[in-house]
């Protein structure tokens, strides 16, 4: 089965995905779109530094230059692809996927979203033609692109705590699941007044030792319900493991179908501003 999917790439490290190959995507990314500069980040899976690295090395064979986020969330990465005016996005991750998997979400200028249709078949395609050159024998740009260090989580963080309104004093419960997510959702929820944190598993690691980093099967939430209900928090929060999805408990520890949260979330915004809703039911 291919590592290229509908909407990001991923496969089982190493057998199916590895330095070698993350040398290429890394190269071919930057290629497809003539990327002057791109961010970069990664989550707490135990080869995603390895991977980093050498999707950094490739980009920057293309002449690209690569800033360097740290470990961070997805949806970090997005935010600071256009707060730092970056050609494009590189997240090294497999988001809720078991330990033993890893891969790369890929965004554009302004954290355009790219799939298969719009550019990961092109990468998978140049990829395949730097690998019949043997990938690091093909010629690299006359002028390596630089590797620097790109602090974003405070603008990140002040970004999310722009959209707070008229909040209660509450008891929230987060089941992190060991995922990159931990840190900044303690450190959002600490921000905010009144509000306490009830955490769980929020110490990112990429073994995951409690649970398999997806909220999405309801096995994945028990620990998460039973601290609301033991906390008598107001709500809990499970997220994936690098946070660009979560889910939700109510007070009484029951699941809230993510089909319900969109409604919820969407008369929020649109008492603020009038216009579309662009929704996805996970």
């Amino acid at each position: 089965m291919s590592i290229y999917k509908a909407y990001d790439i991923r496969g089982i490290y190493p057998e199916e995905l590895d330095e070698r190959t993350a040398y290429r995507i890394g190269r071919a990314f930057a290629e497809m779109l003539t990327a002057r500069t791109v961010v970069a980040g990664r989550d707490m899976r135990k080869s995603s530094a390895e991977l980093f690295a050498a999707a950094a090395d490739g980009m920057r064979d293309a002449g690209c230059d690569v800033l360097d986020v740290g470990m961070v969330t997805t949806p970090l990465v997005y935010f600071a692809t256009a707060h730092a005016g970056a050609d494009a996005g590189l997240m090294v991750t497999a988001s809720h996927n078991p330990a033993r998997y890893n891969g790369f979400k890929l965004c554009g200028k302004g954290a355009s979203p790219i799939s298969y249709d719009d550019g990961i078949r092109e990468i998978e395609n140049r990829a395949a033609l730097l690998n019949e050159k043997k990938g690091e024998s093909a010629a690299p740009a006359r002028k390596k692109g630089t590797l620097r260090v790109f602090p974003a989580a405070d603008a990140y963080l002040a970004h999310l705590l722009s959209f707070a309104r008229k909040i209660r004093p509450s008891t929230i419960a987060v089941d992190a699941g060991n995922g990159s997510g931990g840190p900044f959702a303690a450190r959002l929820l600490s921000a905010l007044p009144g509000v306490a944190c009830v955490g769980l598993y929020m110490e990112p690691d990429g073994r995951f030792p409690n649970h398999e980093a997806n909220p999405l099967k309801p096995a994945n939430l028990r620990d998460l319900q039973k601290a609301v209900r033991e906390h008598r928090c107001d709500l809990g929060v499970a997220l994936d493991g690098d946070a660009d999805r979560c889910v939700f408990v109510d007070g009484a520890g029951a699941i809230v179908p993510t089909d319900l949260v969109t409604p919820l979330l969407a008369r929020e915004r649109l008492a603020l501003r009038k216009g579309p809703v662009v929704y996805d039911l996970r």
